[in-house]
């Protein structure tokens, strides 16, 4: 009984052990931090650009509109 037991143990904890490749170490969750930092500033630049493209795009339709209401 204890014998068996025991391959139970070993069985249980050998499965486990197969598993632990699938998981990600401490390497991949700072390499995957670093990258995602590196997006966030990117998406801020990007969001500042397309922010001016708006409001020129709002001023030259607003020039426009005057300039043909003068008309």
């Amino acid at each position: 009984m204890a014998s068996e037991q025991l391959l139970n143990h070993e069985g249980r904890i050998s499965s486990l052990e197969g598993a632990y490749q699938h998981l990600a170490t401490k390497a991949d969750i700072e390499s995957l931090r670093t990258d995602l930092e590196g997006l966030r500033s990117e998406m801020k630049s990007m969001r500042w650009s397309i922010g001016v493209t708006v409001a020129l795009i709002v001023t030259i339709i607003n020039v426009i509109v005057q300039l043909a209401l003068k008309a």
